[in-house]
């Protein structure tokens, strides 16, 4: 709808009127940032008043974000070399500057640019031998410059 953003007028009063028809018999949860959030409430008068409960959850931190990548090397069974490991952590706490940096997304995106890096390092040979594909190197880190932009997160 015109004026509505991302959130269609006609979709949403549907859901307000399904809210209202069914309230003994269906939860709605909305979920999302703050800020689209609060455009969501504010786009139907009816909405506000049906969101009774709201959950705010904290940005993770560096350190975090940092333990959830080890979590995932480790269900890869991929090593990280330390100076990769003290790289990405750099690069964890340079994201903490941006708008909602902290969440798991970005901390997923960076594994898997890392793992593609190891990837093409390990087949520039021409062959992969699974030794090649068990750890990351720094040379597999994501550049510190821009990396949550580029990732997908401003």
């Amino acid at each position: 709808g015109s004026g509505m953003g991302d959130f269609g007028a006609e979709e949403i009063a549907t859901l307000v009127k399904g809210m209202e028809d069914m309230r003994d018999s269906l939860a709605v949860i909305a979920a999302g940032y703050p800020e689209p959030m609060e455009s969501f409430l504010k786009s139907n008068a009816g909405l506000r008043s049906r969101f009774t409960t709201v959950i705010a959850f904290d940005d993770y931190s560096s350190d975090e974000m940092l333990r959830i990548f080890d979590q995932l090397c480790e269900a890869h069974s991929i090593r990280c070399e330390q100076d990769a490991r003290t790289r990405v952590g750099q690069l964890f706490a340079a994201s903490s500057t941006k708008k909602d940096h902290g969440n798991g997304r970005l901390v997923r995106n960076v594994f898997e640019e890392m793992f593609r890096g190891m990837s093409v390092r390990a087949h520039a040979d021409g062959s992969i031998q699974a030794s090649e594909i068990e750890h990351f190197t720094v040379d597999d880190v994501p550049p510190l410059p821009d990396v949550a932009t580029r990732l997908g997160f401003t």
